[in-house]
């Protein structure tokens, strides 16, 4: 087995002088490619600008109703008071508006798991369809 360097006494477990300083070659080399990266990305994220806001074209816009959320009148909520889900006792026409049948629906759909009052005719989640808002 060939070496490098003078012969080694058994045991001895010094490396020679130039594997020291081919380590510290290979380290400063190591360091100076972090630098050169690090002085290379620097000026970048020093001078580092914020992102310009996204901006859409008008044509893609869809366009805004009058009416805001807040000009809504608010969503009735049904309670075990206002919407009786122990059987079928409710049709459309017991209702004055379609939120008002959604609302006992959703919350028979949420108590039972079922359309307890069949106002889901076609069975899309919008019931009672033809009431006004």
């Amino acid at each position: 087995m060939a070496t490098d360097g003078p012969p080694r006494a058994a045991g001895d477990t010094q490396r020679p002088a130039h594997d020291d300083q081919t380590l510290k070659i290979a380290l400063i080399g190591a360091a100076g490619v972090v630098i050169a990266a690090v002085v290379g990305v620097l000026p970048t994220l020093l001078n580092r600008q914020p992102a310009p806001p996204i901006t859409t074209p008008e044509a893609l816009v869809a366009p805004q109703d009058e009416a805001t959320p807040t000009d809504a009148p608010p969503n009735p909520t049904a309670t075990p008071d206002t919407c009786d889900c122990s059987h079928d006792s409710y049709r459309c026409a017991d209702f004055s508006t379609q939120r008002e049948a959604q609302a006992c629906y959703d919350f028979c759909l949420e108590q039972t798991g079922t359309d307890v009052h069949r106002l889901d005719s076609d069975e899309d989640g919008v019931v009672c369809e033809d009431l006004p808002d």
